[in-house]
């Protein structure tokens, strides 16, 4: 748990403690830094493809594009990829190793993937 604070869209409620949880803070940190680093992500056209349990898109820009899975589920899920993304090959954006994705994708209870090209 990063905060034990419940947080309230418009964020108006307690400040956070960051470091409470230092391997989430630098979690948050490289997802900042990779979207501030990418055009695609802050400004590209976004095409969904989401089921109930995982959040799929890609956001594209020029070359650029980017791919997000995002289980939003408390338990494992297989999610069936789009035939548009089967057998293509990505970089992880935060670890930066290389995956080439199948006809499927195993995610853990929350878990999300960020690859981009």
């Amino acid at each position: 748990m990063a905060t034990p604070n419940r947080l309230t869209f418009p964020f108006t409620g307690p400040k956070i403690d960051w470091t409470l949880n230092p391997d989430v803070t630098a979690e948050y940190k490289k997802i900042i830094a990779f979207r501030n680093s990418s055009q695609a992500i802050r400004r590209g056209q976004v095409t969904s493809y989401s089921s109930a349990d995982v959040c799929v898109f890609t956001k594209e820009i020029g070359t650029e594009k980017v791919v997000v899975f995002s289980n939003l589920r408390n338990g494992p899920v297989t999610y069936n990829l789009p035939p548009v993304l089967t057998t293509t090959t990505w970089t992880d954006a935060m670890n930066g190793t290389a995956l080439t994705l199948d006809t499927q994708l195993s995610l853990q209870p929350y878990a999300y993937i960020i690859l981009k090209n």
